[in-house]
């Protein structure tokens, strides 16, 4: 599965799917690649993806691959 973080303001933080559907609602972007992080653990069957990371300031990727 492929997951989107994004920022909405100072306090919200989305962890969303490719189709744009909202998963849960954070107050950081660490807690919802951890969140990302677990999911691949408990889903071994799935490929890891690059987690998009859209903010107000900056947009980047994190590599899941790095932090098994």
């Amino acid at each position: 599965m492929k997951f989107y973080v994004k920022t909405w303001d100072k306090n919200k933080v989305t962890l969303m799917t490719e189709l744009g559907h909202v998963l849960v609602y954070y107050d950081s972007i660490a807690e919802a690649l951890t969140t990302c992080n677990e999911w691949y653990i408990h889903n071994s069957r799935e490929p890891r993806q690059q987690v998009d990371i859209q903010t107000s300031q900056f947009d980047c990727a994190y590599d899941n691959n790095a932090y098994i």
